[in-house]
């Protein structure tokens, strides 16, 4: 699948105005994740609609993980039959309360009962009880896949990296990615690598204003795969000052640069 991936994706994301875009390689990774969850978490439709798309060329699992969820994408159209059949599921369990009754139609009631008692199934009207599906926790798992809000199928379920992590990535990125006194000496590309990395990391570190008591104040929203994914780079940018061990042609790294 990797030779589908256009030759533009191993530019390094500094070296270019739109490392903010995403790009194929990226694409084709959201798209496999989204219908990853959806097969874990989705009704028969939309786990069809995902089991499809994990084997289509990427340009067609593109279409079927369209994330435009308020519109009629395939995993939209999908979670509505689904929704609909569990709907329909639940009707179905509770008409067969009423059924459980008519064989005890008629039939006296026994000493040590009484007519609610003996006749009426559990979850009866006025019966705290639940019927028997609740009771085997049948009602519960349909009424789950009912209620489940669709847009949790997109939301991001990467954990919110903790505050050793963060202090990490601030305090290795800050030097060498934070913004910096203007300098016109270096060529105009090494000036825009520059400022896009400053706009990567500011973006990476910057959080957002949510209202807490009236009050605005930062969330932080740097997640974990991001901290994994960014303090590699930040390490190996701290060593470059450094000298490097070069690597023998044939053999493993050498333990110092040729003499």
């Amino acid at each position: 699948m990797l030779d589908r991936i256009t030759a533009d994706d191993a530019v390094l994301a500094g070296s270019s105005p739109d490392w903010n875009d995403v790009t194929a390689t990226e694409q084709l990774r959201e798209d496999q994740c989204l219908m990853s969850d959806v097969l874990r978490l989705g009704g028969p439709a939309m786990t069809a609609v995902a089991r499809e798309g994990l084997n289509q060329p990427p340009d067609k699992l593109r279409e079927l993980a369209n994330r435009a969820y308020w519109e009629d994408t395939p995993l939209a159209t999908a979670y509505t039959k689904d929704r609909d059949a569990a709907s329909q599921e639940l009707d179905a369990l509770n008409s067969r309360r009423d059924a459980w009754a008519v064989p005890l139609d008629g039939l006296e009631t026994p000493g040590g009962f009484t007519v609610t008692g003996f006749h009426w199934p559990p979850g009866s009207p006025g019966d705290d009880e639940g019927d028997f599906y609740s009771q085997t926790g049948l009602t519960q798992w349909v009424a789950d896949r009912f209620w489940k809000s669709e847009d949790d199928f997109y939301e991001d379920p990467t954990p919110l990296a903790d505050e050793q992590t963060v202090k990490a990535v601030t305090d290795l990125g800050a030097p060498l990615y934070g913004e910096k006194p203007y300098d016109p000496s270096p060529p105009a590309d090494e000036r825009q690598r520059q400022y896009n990395e400053e706009r990567a990391f500011e973006r990476l570190t910057d959080w957002s204003l949510e209202p807490h008591a009236g009050v605005l104040e930062p969330v932080q929203e740097l997640r974990v795969e991001d901290a994994t994914v960014d303090l590699g780079p930040f390490r190996h940018a701290e060593r470059d000052a450094q000298p490097q061990p070069r690597r023998a042609r044939g053999s493993g790294w050498t333990t110092s640069p040729p003499s």
